[in-house]
């Protein structure tokens, strides 16, 4: 009776949540594509955009040039301040095809030897801003100022609309000119230009946004940091603590079981490592030497190797440590291979995963409508997190199988373990690592940043509690599910309909799974039975 009704409450928490899904992100569709992708309208393809900076650069340098790496970009201050202070349709209507919020960034090589960076919109049309590499000295701010003008006058800018701000930056060779009646808010738009010798080596169309907003950024940035930087110390000392509980109950480990799944979290990690090589490429274009990208994203692949073997090691711990853990409760939260039900634990695991996960994403759908329409939040797209930036966008929904072992490991199995045995309380054990489960992720561009705190802590309490009744199992297959899920509506988005097969590929994929490890494990079950009933051989006369 008690499982029937376990079972009942499970459909009607899935039922309830798919139906919340999909009544909010229909009715509230055309304000989240406005909240999460700042610039709707058509985008024109890659190549259009590469083809446009090469006619560009080409007449600018009087030399054919070559493309190298094409990136998307996005104006995430310019796009924050107007979604924060509700302008952003006024911008649209506006400006958005002067300065586009999002927008190309075409690398290209000449026949000289130099080296351009082109910025397109998303929709085509000319570049709105460009820059090319120099060694060149900047010259004296007079002097300066006469080139910059003059290219302005010479692409029929209507240069008597625009007043010289008369700053220090001249002195670097920055000539930044305020248009006097043209802004949007508090933020005014402006001509950049930057001279060095005797020529225009940088030209840039933008906004530039109030202090104020600059400041609170800045408060919001930090105060994200802070807490990663939390999540980070404290999910390392429960991989020490990991590695210690494995060590002290070494006897009842069975340090062999862990190896598969921490095998799958380190392959598909590193596939995603090298996957967002052009996303490197694009946070690097706007550091100091824009440039220097190639050696930036060189650089983060190899540190974020080293990250995930960090990770790796903290993952294997926590499921070899928290499986010990529980057994010496008399609480098995995972089921070995050896036992006759692994296969078809494994299949009711996922059954019980899909159902959670169709609750959770009701759950998150209500968290973020709570947030944009009753807390003003708001989204800005991030070059760092987006598909357009991958070489090959199809394979990020993979992703969501690293998140599941990783942190379901590491903070359910293991996590939950070691705080119950701490305070002697359930409630504080999943609740505190609910907490620092939320903490790491809060660095995605989503303001203010308390947001995803509080959303991921609420969705870790309902984790928690359905590992505690119903095994980790249930919960890896549950994390599993919803991230593939919301990972396959991100590559629908952003790849169109010919993405379709492959997100209900993924979205099928802990089925597959769970069904073959059922069919392998009954085949090596019934074959080992076979084998013990059957008659020893009788010697011979």
């Amino acid at each position: 009776m008690k499982r029937s009704v376990r079972r009942l409450r499970l459909v009607l928490f899935a039922a309830v949540g798919l139906a919340l899904f999909i009544a909010i992100n229909w009715r509230t569709a055309p304000d989240a594509e406005q909240s999460l992708q700042t610039d709707p309208r058509p985008r024109a393809a890659k190549a259009e955009a590469a083809e446009t900076a090469q006619r560009f650069v080409g007449a600018l340098s009087k030399t054919t040039a070559n493309v190298g790496f094409v990136t998307v970009q996005s104006d995430q201050t310019l796009s924050g301040y107007l979604q924060k202070n509700g302008l952003y349709d006024d911008y649209a209507k506006t400006y958005m095809s002067r300065v586009p919020l999002d927008y190309f960034r075409v690398e290209l090589h000449t026949a000289d030897e130099e080296s351009y960076l082109v910025d397109i919109g998303m929709d085509g049309g000319e570049p709105f801003g460009w820059r090319k590499r120099t060694d060149l000295k900047p010259p004296e701010p007079e002097a300066g100022r006469r080139i910059a003008e003059a290219y302005i006058e010479r692409h029929n800018i209507p240069i008597g609309e625009y007043e010289w701000d008369g700053g220090p930056d001249a002195e670097r060779g920055v000539f930044i000119y305020t248009h006097r009646t043209a802004k949007i808010g508090d933020a005014r738009m402006e001509l950049r230009l930057e001279v060095r010798g005797d020529e225009v080596v940088a030209f840039r169309h933008a906004f530039r946004v109030p202090d104020a907003h600059l400041a609170w950024l800045a408060a919001q940035d930090a105060a994200s940091s802070a807490m990663t930087r939390w999540s980070l110390i404290l999910s390392a000392l429960l991989a020490v603590a990991a590695t210690a509980v494995a060590i002290s109950y070494h006897r009842q480990v069975a340090f062999l079981r862990g190896f598969l799944p921490t095998a799958v979290f380190a392959a598909v990690y590193t596939i995603n490592n090298f996957n967002l090589f052009p996303a490197y490429k694009a946070v690097g274009s706007e550091s100091a030497d824009p440039f220097q990208s190639g050696d930036y994203a060189a650089a983060a692949v190899i540190v974020m190797q080293l990250f995930t073997a960090g990770m790796s090691a903290a993952t294997y711990m926590s499921l070899v440590a928290g499986d010990a853990l529980w057994r010496r409760f008399g609480q098995p939260a995972w089921p070995r291979w050896r036992e006759a039900d692994f296969g078809q634990a494994t299949l009711v695991g996922m059954g019980r995963g899909y159902l959670l996960a169709c609750g959770l994403i009701g759950v998150q759908s209500v968290l973020f409508w709570i947030a944009w329409q009753q807390f003003g939040a708001w989204a800005v797209n991030d070059p760092a997190q987006s598909l357009d930036n991958m070489f090959r966008p199809a394979l990020f929904p993979l992703m969501a199988w690293a998140a599941a072992i990783s942190e379901e490991a590491l903070y359910r199995l293991l996590g939950i373990a070691l705080f119950k045995k701490l305070f002697r309380s359930t409630f504080l054990a999943v609740l505190m690592t609910s907490v620092i489960w939320a903490l790491s992720h809060t660095q995605y561009a989503i303001y203010p940043a308390y947001t995803r705190f509080v959303e991921v802590t609420v969705l870790g309490l309902i984790f928690g509690y359905a590992f505690l009744r119903y095994g980790f199992l249930a919960v890896l297959f549950a994390h599993a599910s919803f991230d593939s899920l919301l990972m396959s509506l991100s590559l629908i988005d952003a790849e169109g309909s010919g993405s379709v097969v492959y997100a209900l590929g993924y979205v099928a994929l802990p089925a597959v799974i769970a069904v073959v490890i059922r069919a392998i494990h009954g085949t090596i079950t019934k074959k080992k039975a076979k084998k013990s009933k059957a008659p020893a051989d009788r010697p011979g006369p």
